[in-house]
């Protein structure tokens, strides 16, 4: 929209703006398009045009998708699918381009399909391809909104010859102000159809495709698997393709708490008071922190296991560095990536410390039985906080080191 010209002059004219003022900024504009030699050229670096679309781009897209992608919940092994499970895809993300992008996707809002490049997958065309046609049957259509995405009695019609129920949910493409929401629950419409189609009795797996955790607490306890999507850019459909049928082992972990309830949002790095809730006069518990799926949390295709968590040194002081060691071996039956964790508890401090932090971790590969050492090294600043003069300090005592299931102590002096 380029009316603020029109506007501009109309206010010159009527004196709400001076042409002084008018000519001062206009000459800041020339002055620095003079200093970066515009006007002498004003294309340069002219082959960056060649630099567009290469087919490598597609490759660190799909490889960003496959590794962000989190399983969230797995129950019996429903994943992966077995070769020539019988699938229906349905809800408002599966045959959808815009959603997999989001915000700022070719236009402001992201959510007009016909800008988008025809070689970008809709989950239903990934799907399609790789399980075959014969074996996908989708309803859904490619505006998020429409009826159809929601129609109960297509689901119930088409699920009768389906082995699984692939559902997509989540939300619509949105950016800033138009993505404004009151509530963080899923959508009625979204829950009303995934209540039906655990009705059905057939595993029900849910692929969220959402710009932030939309709460899931009444249907999840009934869902046979969940996926976390995200928001999975271009190769999104094509990376769920690749995790459903066993390609690629999902490696992805939540990085913000997913809360069970939308009033109820409490951090992964809260403080121990915070945790205490009073249910009943005089009665309290520690159940203040309850998320649907905590902070971290991600499942694989396989299992790793931790043993021999120790450190170089029991006591540091000064600037002493800190090794930390253990023994990951993956203990399953397929290879897979694994994130190796690690958190400090300061156990007493002058500013209320939070339960843990979350300070390194390292992303490994291990083949079924392989083992590898995995290190960490920290000194004091790594377990400095910002105390009550606003300085940041690190203070005398006892810090616990945690990964995993493990832990070990450690003495600041």
């Amino acid at each position: 929209d380029f009316t603020f010209r029109d506007l501009l002059i109309e206010l010159v004219e009527e004196g709400s703006i001076s042409e002084e003022r008018l000519d001062e900024s206009v000459s800041r504009i020339l002055k620095l398009k003079m200093k970066l030699g515009l006007f002498e050229n004003p294309y340069p670096e002219a082959e960056i045009k060649n630099e567009f679309g290469k087919d490598s781009y597609q490759e660190v897209a799909l490889n960003a998708a496959l590794h962000s992608i989190t399983l969230l919940k797995n129950k019996k092994n429903t994943l992966p699918l077995k070769k020539g499970t019988k699938i229906l895809l349905a809800g408002p993300s599966a045959n959808e381009v815009t959603s997999l992008h989001s915000s700022w996707s070719f236009t402001w809002q992201g959510n007009v399909a016909e800008h988008y490049p025809t070689s970008y997958k809709t989950i239903k065309g990934a799907f399609e391809d790789k399980f075959g046609t014969e074996n996908v049957q989708c309803y859904s259509q490619s505006n998020y909104e429409n009826p159809d995405n929601f129609d109960v009695a297509k689901l119930n019609k088409a699920s009768q010859s389906a082995d699984v129920i692939v559902l997509c949910l989540g939300e619509k493409a949105y950016a800033e102000s138009p993505g404004i929401i009151n509530s963080l629950d899923l959508e009625k419409n979204q829950l009303d159809l995934a209540k039906a189609a655990i009705a059905t009795g057939k595993p029900v797996v849910l692929v969220l495709v959402e710009g932030r955790p939309r709460v899931i607490r009444e249907i999840e306890a009934d869902l046979s698997a969940v996926v976390q999507a995200y928001r999975p850019g271009s190769q999104g459909g094509q990376a769920l393709a690749e995790i459903f049928a066993g390609d690629f082992s999902p490696v992805g972990i939540l990085p913000y708490t997913y809360p069970k309830n939308s009033g109820d949002i409490l951090m992964y790095d809260h403080k121990f008071t915070e945790s205490i809730r009073e249910p009943a006069p005089g009665v309290f518990d520690h159940g203040g922190y309850d998320p649907q799926y905590a902070f971290g949390h991600g499942l694989s295709y396989t299992t790793f296991d931790y043993n021999n968590l120790k450190v170089n040194r029991k006591e540091f002081t000064g600037n002493q560095e800190v090794e930390i060691s253990l023994e990951v071996k993956n203990t399953g039956k397929v290879g897979g990536h694994h994130i190796v964790e690690w958190y400090s508890q300061d156990i007493y401090a002058s500013v209320t410390p939070s339960l843990k932090k979350l300070r390194g971790f390292q992303k490994i590969y291990l083949k079924p039985g392989q083992s590898k050492t995995v290190k960490f090294t920290f000194t004091e600043s790594d377990l400095s906080f910002v105390n009550a003069q606003f300085k940041r300090v690190t203070e005398t005592g006892l810090f616990k080191i945690h990964v995993g299931d493990h832990t070990v102590d450690v003495q600041y002096n």
